[in-house]
Order: C-alpha cells, then structure tokens, then sequence
C-alpha cells in the first residue's frame, strides 16, 4: 500500500501500558505483540500499519503510537476489535485515536502528506490537528491557497528538537 495515492483514511492509536506491563514475563508480552502482527497480518491488504512508534519519556500517558492507514474506514475498526480481544489488551489499553482523511492537496501540489507520495515514514512523528471550520471555506480560493502555501514554508522550517 505504499504507492502514490490521491487520498486514504489515516489513523494514529496512541496506546498506554497497563499495571500488567510491569508484572508481564517475557511469554505473556511475546504472545501480546504476536497477536498485534497477526491481526495486521490478517489485514493485509487492507490496512498498512505505516509505523509504530514508542513514546516512552517523550510524552506523559501514552507509550505507543501505532500509524495505520486504510482506503475504508471499517478495516480499522476490523483491526482494533481484533487487538481489543487478543492477549495484547492485557498489556496495552487505547487511550486516544484520531482519525483523519489525507488527500493530494488542492492548493499546492507539492505540499502533500508524505505518505500519499509513497515516502516511507520518519524516525519521529509530529502529529497536530488542522480542523478546517466552515468559515474557512467562506474565504476565496486564492486567499486560502496563499495561506496554505504560507503554513507549508513554515512547517517545512520546523525541526525537531
């Protein structure tokens, strides 16, 4: 699924551990990653798991962000009952998702998710909401394209800690 595409569902799970992690022997936490790669491997086809990402020490509440990306937005939901009933929900429990579309951007085509591009993902990951209000679509198109084209210079500066 890492070819160029127009657009897809995208999706980041950001998962805690549980008390259990601790207490965990190495079997019980083998058979919990085992059930993970298996329900994504059931999925094939269906959902790409783009990456997965640790965040421990880097942010307080999560350990885990798992990226996951799809053309129909059941097949996420296929893969979270999945993992929900499997030994991995022992050791891991969901905290937050955010759920999105991405597509090929109308103002600037050069300014696309990477990952519509087929760029393989990043060693880090920075996630932030753009929620587009109806006000937006009030404005003209010329206006919203500069300002678009303005937000990707400024986010094409930023650097990672």
């Amino acid at each position: 699924m890492s070819e160029t595409r127009q657009q897809a569902f995208t999706t980041f799970w950001l998962y805690q551990a549980t008390d259990r992690r601790a207490e965990s022997c190495a079997e019980e936490r083998a058979a919990a990653r085992a059930a993970i790669v298996s329900a994504f491997e059931r999925a094939s086809g269906k959902v790409e798991l783009r990456a997965a990402y640790s965040t421990i020490g880097l942010t307080a509440g999560v350990d885990l962000i798992l990226w996951l990306i799809a053309d129909d937005i059941e097949a996420f939901q296929e893969v979270a009952t999945e993992i929900g009933q499997s030994p991995a929900s022992r050791l891991i429990q969901a905290k937050q998702a955010y759920l999105g579309v991405a597509s090929m951007s109308q103002y600037d085509s050069d300014h696309s998710a990477a990952f519509l591009k087929g760029i393989p993902p990043k060693k880090y990951l920075s996630v932030y909401p753009f929620t587009k209000t109806p006000e937006w679509f009030l404005l003209p198109y010329e206006e919203r394209r500069d300002l678009m084209v303005e937000h990707g210079k400024l986010e094409s500066r930023a650097r990672p800690l």
